[in-house]
């Protein structure tokens, strides 16, 4: 025999769970709740930034400074070679610097921190791109920074000659500080500073 208890808490249920699903739909066809989306794209250099995040010093000559190492990896099995290296505004895409020919090998590094001779990553190998911005101090500071590369790699996994290759990627957010100010651990009249040579 039939439990009319269980029956009405089964159709319950059902109510509740065609109703959940219905206002899912909804949710995701509402123009307010779109999401956007943008094609995959095998990207065979992988970059990174070595750091969370980072924030603009002001220097001594009226600059605010940025510095930090962007990684760059070949997870292909083709040899990759880096061409250029545009550091943009991620919200726009305007060019704040690039690096490119001999300057970009002088700007590289190896994992071990020893100057390279070549721009060029076979498989698994990765190498740093040290990278220095200013801006003037009196003009807005972009909040996040993306990193666009060029060169030649891989185009697919089981690609097996390099061809061109662009994209973005590597983004780093510029956050604003307030920094540390220091100042002289002895202040007022009648004291003498004085220095001294290690024994």
């Amino acid at each position: 025999m039939t439990n009319p208890f269980r029956l009405a808490q089964a159709k319950r249920a059902l109510v509740a769970a065609f109703a959940g699903l219905m206002a899912s739909a909804l949710h995701a066809a509402s123009p307010l709740h779109a999401v956007e989306t943008t094609p995959d794209v095998f990207t065979p250099v992988l970059a990174s930034v070595l750091a969370k995040e980072t924030a603009p010093v002001l220097g001594s000559d009226g600059r605010l400074h940025v510095v930090y190492e962007l990684q760059i990896t070949n997870a292909s099995a083709v040899p990759a070679t880096i061409e250029r290296v545009d550091v943009v505004a991620a919200d726009g895409g305007a060019s704040i610097k690039s690096f490119t020919g001999a300057g970009l090998v002088e700007s590289m590094r190896s994992l071990n921190a020893r100057p390279v001779t070549s721009a060029d990553l076979v498989l698994n190998e990765s190498k740093l791109l040290l990278i220095s911005l200013d801006f003037p101090a009196d003009q807005p500071v972009p909040q996040r920074l993306a990193h666009r590369l060029s060169g030649r790699g891989g185009a697919a996994p089981a690609a097996k000659e390099p061809v061109t290759m662009q994209y973005t990627v590597a983004p780093l957010d510029l956050p604003k500080k307030e920094l540390p100010r220091f100042q002289p651990p002895l202040v007022g009249d009648g004291w003498v500073v004085l220095t001294a040579a290690a024994a």
